[in-house]
């Protein structure tokens, strides 16, 4: 499906690891194996893999995975996109459903948290609504 993914990198960190995955299913119900050929495109380059759904895997579902590095002074948004062809094409049966593709939106935490310590044994104050 895709969709965007909000990625956070924590304000003591220079960089996170990015983990995009692919659910690909067999839907035609056909009675024969189709071999198929599937790829990544995104930020750390093409990968590519291939197999095979049996008569047997319709409906069962195989994942597969992207991973990429951002940084804190890198870029802000990525784009990651999947697609599964059979092999050969034309034994495609539903063709709308075959890429999908990912906006990684990166946020950049500014600053440190707030620190609780030790407080004063006579010094209280708090703030409310």
């Amino acid at each position: 499906k895709g969709g965007v993914v909000p990625v956070w990198i924590p304000w003591d960190r220079s960089s996170v690891t990015v983990d995009v995955r692919a659910v690909f299913m067999r839907k035609d119900g056909n009675c024969f194996e189709v071999p198929y050929t599937a790829w990544f495109d995104g930020p750390a380059g093409r990968k590519e893999f291939s197999g095979s759904f049996g008569p047997e895997s319709n409906k069962v579902m195989r994942y597969e995975a992207y991973s990429f590095t951002v940084y804190r002074d890198g870029l802000s948004e990525y784009t990651v996109r999947a697609e599964i062809w059979p092999e050969p094409r034309e034994l495609e049966t539903n063709p709308e459903d075959n890429a999908a593709v990912w906006r990684i939106k990166v946020f950049k935490q500014k600053q440190k948290g707030p620190q609780y310590g030790p407080r004063e044994p006579e010094i209280h104050a708090e703030l409310g609504s």
